[in-house]
């Protein structure tokens, strides 16, 4: 070991002896006071008692001897009886709280999926009725039947798809051909701007 380390070392166990040196005379002193200030003024009372009634004091005396070892025992079981019954209460307590807690949230689940069927249902219920009455109404205020038809898909349309996926589906490229200009009457063959066109017949 070199000298600067064991120099070093020396001066901490020099340190550590100071401290520990002040740190008894201080609990010493302390102890020397509170002996001073509490001990002896009531060793002076207690004795004085003593020599004007010896018996009672003889009595309590012999009393508190024979009641120290009942008076331990009765903490002692009372200290286990609190960590043990304690304890074992908070674990029962942390159980039946989780099992609350977990069976009132099932009941909480099953109530919301009645209520979310009972919502559908109503909604789809409403949404018939609504749809019923403007079909009634669109069909008192045309002229035709195709026409209330064409209103009330068109409404209904609107109503039942989101505007986002009615959007979606109308940009999609159409599967079908264009309809042709073309309309064939009897082997006729008419065109827009065009004249009749006789059409040979196989």
């Amino acid at each position: 070991m070199a000298p600067s380390d064991q120099s070093t070392l020396e001066h901490y166990k020099q340190q550590a002896i100071e401290d520990f040196s002040r740190a008894n005379s201080a609990v010493t002193s302390k102890a020397k006071d509170l002996h001073a200030r509490y001990v002896d003024p009531n060793l002076r009372v207690v004795a004085s008692h003593a020599q004007h009634a010896p018996v009672a004091a003889t009595l309590i005396g012999v009393f508190g001897l024979f009641a120290l070892l009942p008076v331990l025992l009765f903490l002692s079981f009372a200290i286990g009886v609190v960590l043990v019954v304690g304890g074992g209460a908070f674990l029962f307590a942390a159980v039946v709280i989780g099992w609350l807690i977990g069976s009132a949230a099932l009941l909480l689940l099953g109530t919301l999926a009645v209520v979310f069927f009972l919502s559908v249902a109503t909604t789809g219920f409403l949404v018939s009725a609504f749809l019923a009455y403007r079909f009634a109404t669109l069909l008192s205020h045309s002229d035709t039947l195709p026409d209330a038809l064409k209103s009330f898909q068109s409404e209904a349309t609107k109503l039942l798809v989101p505007p986002a996926l009615s959007q979606r589906i109308g940009s999609r490229p159409s599967l079908h051909r264009a309809p042709s200009s073309k309309v064939h009457f009897d082997s006729v063959v008419k065109e827009e701007g065009v004249g009749e066109v006789p059409v040979k017949e196989d």
